[in-house]
């Protein structure tokens, strides 16, 4: 989002995620023409963040059934929240997202429109006023749906489903009539609660293959993901022009170095560039008796959102995920509960990779 042509120094204080992301940031600097330095401050220990990351993003096979039976098992035609999905199966929106797109490529259900299951309103005038010009019919039609609101000091709520059973109408209805009235300065609206409707094309023969069929899918995303780290890691310790490495990432040649990069003017200069081939790192630290005393008492107030090796790891590698950020702790010593996310065991782990801190996990939350 910086819109300016004179920028003359990019810095990179962590890694980026792929060469695609870096290659869009640094192309920030120097649009005026002149001279720009893009600096890559690199560090081996941020690929253990950024791993976390994408494997935190990875859901279990267990949660991807749920999500496929709470879907596909819903009747011909049906309607979802990605935010209520998401909360009930501790999948990110993002992740949830993937799915669906995964079961519309299958052949398996197709989007229709979404639509809102609440408008708050704020009337502009007085609701008497609002009515007159209207004949009999459509005042007393305007009189209930204004009496089936909850009213506030300044918005009144409507719930259209609701709306919809009180007034034995539908909600086509119900939206245009709001909206005739918000176009004519009667009210304001403001929408919420977006849900988005479905189609069921077909169910799946095999309930158990989709699932696997699809777990795979997010296991191969991740992998390249993963993929996409190791080659800005191969970026960053390269010897040779980088600006020929970048063109050959992304498929095109230079024939020569392009002689001004570090690599080049290095080479120029004849300096020693054995450093340059490694990129420092560090091994994680040791989990003490406190932390395990601290990671012990978590586990023992039994919350929900913790109750699988992969949640319970997630947490302790930093990684938030929607049961969490709405679930609630008592902090050791602490007298009032608090939000989940403010427990000292929260990224407890951040610095040991993923797959180390779900292996110590499954040997404390025997399934």
């Amino acid at each position: 989002g910086i819109d300016k042509a004179d920028i003359r120094r990019v810095i990179h204080y962590n890694l980026p995620k792929s060469l695609e992301n870096y290659t869009q940031e640094i192309g920030r600097a120097g649009r005026d023409g002149q001279p720009a330095t893009c600096e890559l401050l690199a560090c081996a220990d941020d690929l253990r963040i950024l791993e976390n990351f994408i494997y935190g993003d990875t859901p279990s096979p267990n949660a991807v059934r749920r999500v496929l039976d709470q879907i596909l098992k819903s009747g011909d035609t049906f309607d979802l929240s990605l935010y209520e999905l998401s909360g009930t199966n501790d999948i990110r929106p993002l992740v949830i997202n993937t799915l669906l797109t995964y079961l519309e490529l299958e052949g398996l259900i197709a989007a229709t429109s979404p639509f809102y299951t609440t408008y708050k309103i704020k009337f502009r005038r007085e609701p008497d006023q609002v009515l007159l010009g209207y004949d009999a019919q459509r005042q007393e039609f305007l009189k209930q749906l204004f009496a089936c609101g909850t009213e506030a000091r300044l918005w009144t709520t409507i719930n259209i489903e609701e709306a919809v059973t009180q007034l034995d109408t539908d909600r086509d209805r119900i939206v245009k009539a709001l909206t005739y009235l918000e176009t004519h300065g009667d009210l304001v609206l403001k929408p919420s609660g977006v849900r988005q409707g479905y189609r069921l094309v077909q169910k799946p023969a095999d309930f158990d293959a989709l699932t696997e069929r699809l777990q795979e899918l997010f296991l191969r995303r991740e992998e390249q993901d993963l993929q996409r780290l190791q080659q800005v890691l191969a970026y960053a310790e390269t010897t040779s022009c980088l600006n020929q490495h970048l063109l050959h990432h992304f498929g095109e040649k230079m024939e020569h170095p392009c002689g001004h990069c570090a690599n080049c003017v290095s080479s120029q200069k004849s300096e020693v560039r054995s450093l340059r081939s490694e990129i420092p790192t560090s091994s994680p630290p040791e989990i003490t008796e406190e932390d395990s005393a601290l990671i012990q008492s978590l586990l023992d107030e039994k919350i929900a959102p913790l109750r699988t090796p992969r949640q319970l790891a997630r947490f302790l590698c930093g990684l938030t995920s929607p049961a969490t950020t709405r679930a609630w702790c008592t902090p050791v010593g602490a007298k009032r509960k608090s939000r989940l996310p403010s427990h000292d065991a929260f990224g407890l782990l951040e610095n040991h990779p993923f797959g180390d801190a779900l292996a110590y996990c499954e040997s404390l939350i025997i399934q």
